[in-house]
């Protein structure tokens, strides 16, 4: 008996040893990294991740010396190393104490365990579980309106699966048109104008799977603090979350709010074009949002529909309205604003053998864009909609010139922040900025929304208006007609 044991101790031993080192790892995915890389290997890149996070991070040899460029700010390293795999092909996972980057057909000694698998377990002395029966929504949907984070439905086979995405619905209003451009300019343009479009339909589908790939940006409503996961059982009609006790009572409280018959409504957005003189007339009883950019800021202003009209059209100007939005009670819709500008850029030479050389200014277009969201409160237009504002902002386009490919455009990160202002029944949110002229349009000084993409309602070709203009968009939802 005693011999058998002594057989277990060593085991014994290594079990307890192993999991202080497992919660250290655990703990480690939490923690926030930045990265911004330009062709650097894989190799490298991990070093960088190890040594912001505090945990070793390790490149196999057969991936070492993949080239991978990112910018990520302020993810945590769950996210970087998920990133990571997706933009250089590779598995990670965890051997031992270590996060290992492999080639995904690549056998590891040791054992593998996938990143996915990784994650603290809930003690049930911790934890309650609330089953609640839903009334109108599906559980799927009502539980999507918590974000997907911490989001699951039943699989087919009986487990848990992430939940599907959000399906949103866009409207683009380029403003941009390449009536005088030559035949080589107009490629140029159509091949930014598809470059920019994806970049915005990936961004809003990586929003709909509950992602917010780009800092700052925000994604569904949050879950409140202290739950850990909410899963919807379409079959029988239960939304199941579990969560800390404190944090159980307000959930249900919120969820009873938000399960309520969905309706279908129209979301109607005016535009006013306005002289740049007018832009101080909106300060008196405006608020002014601003972001981590010192160009991202705008006015705002909440009222009736009658009480924002009177206070825009007292600085002149005629409103002009825009195709309406429809809407369903749990599908978003975005009204896409863009506008390309064309600040100064210098043209580089060069060749494969020679490093490049600046040589003279030249123009190329950059992307800039409003992306604004709106949805209703708690999936019922009867209670008002949330209006959510994400500025982006290009950085300066590189050009690149040879003899054999003409100008190549190649584009970097788009800085993006997000604003969510809640409307109430009845109200209207006013949105106001500046549009600079031609000879104030600038990348370090450009407007908000005017400059943006709403102008080109007003005025559709490659000039633009001789002096600096207000544009106010006003935002709400149309009665529903008995």
């Amino acid at each position: 008996m005693k011999h058998g044991m002594r057989s277990w101790l060593p085991l014994l031993a290594a079990l307890l040893l192993a999991l202080p080192a497992a919660r250290a790892q655990e703990e480690a995915l939490t923690r926030n990294v930045s990265l911004t890389v330009q062709d650097a290997t894989l190799g490298h890149i991990a070093s960088l991740l190890s040594e912001q996070a505090d945990v070793p991070i390790v490149a196999q040899p057969s991936v070492a010396e993949t080239l991978v460029s990112m910018n990520l700010r302020g993810v945590t390293l769950r996210t970087a190393l998920e990133m990571l795999g997706e933009a250089a092909g590779v598995s990670v996972g965890l051997v031992g104490e270590q996060f290992i980057l492999r080639n995904r057909f690549e056998a590891v000694a040791g054992g593998f365990r996938p990143l996915g698998t990784i994650a603290p377990k809930l003690r049930r002395d911790h934890v309650r579980k609330l089953v609640y029966h839903t009334q109108h929504l599906q559980p799927t949907d009502l539980a999507a309106i918590f974000g997907r984070g911490g989001v699951h439905r039943s699989g087919p086979g009986g487990g848990l699966e992430a939940a599907p995405p959000t399906s949103y619905s866009f409207v683009r209003a380029p403003l941009f048109a390449p009536a005088d451009l030559s035949g080589a300019e107009r490629a140029l343009v159509a091949r930014m104008e598809a470059e920019e479009h994806e970049r915005f339909t990936r961004r809003w589908a990586e929003l709909g799977g509950g992602g917010a790939a780009h800092p700052g940006c925000r994604g569904a409503l949050a879950l409140p603090e202290g739950i850990n996961a909410v899963i919807g059982y379409n079959p029988g009609g239960e939304l199941v979350v579990v969560g800390e006790p404190d944090s159980i009572a307000p959930m249900n409280t919120l969820i009873r709010e938000l399960d309520t018959a969905p309706r279908e409504f129209t979301l109607q957005a005016t535009a006013t074009l306005l002289p740049a003189a007018a832009y101080t007339r909106l300060a008196q009883g405006w608020e002014t949002a601003t972001s981590a950019f010192d160009n991202a800021t705008m006015r705002y202003r909440m009222g009736t529909p009658a009480e924002l009209a009177t206070a825009i059209t007292a600085a002149g100007g005629a409103p002009v309205a825009l195709a309406p939005l429809e809407l369903a009670a749990a599908k978003p819709a975005v009204l896409a604003l863009t506008r390309l500008i064309t600040p100064e850029l210098r043209e580089l030479e060069g060749c494969a053998t020679t490093p490049l050389i600046a040589s003279q200014v030249a123009s190329a277009l950059v992307a800039t864009d409003l992306k604004i969201a709106a949805w209703p409160v708690a999936a019922n237009p009867a209670q008002g909609y949330r209006v959510q504002l994400e500025p982006v902002f290009g950085d300066a386009l590189l050009g690149l010139r040879d003899s054999s490919a003409g100008l190549i455009a190649k584009s970097s990160a788009l800085p993006c922040t997000a604003t969510t202002l809640t409307v109430g029944p009845g109200r209207a949110v006013a949105l106001a900025g500046i549009a600079p002229s031609a000879g104030t349009n600038q990348t370090e000084a450009c407007g908000l929304l005017a400059s943006l993409p709403l102008s080109g309602d007003f005025y559709r070709g490659p000039g633009e208006p001789a002096a600096d203009q207000v544009v106010v968009l006003t935002l709400q939802i149309v009665p529903a007609t008995p």
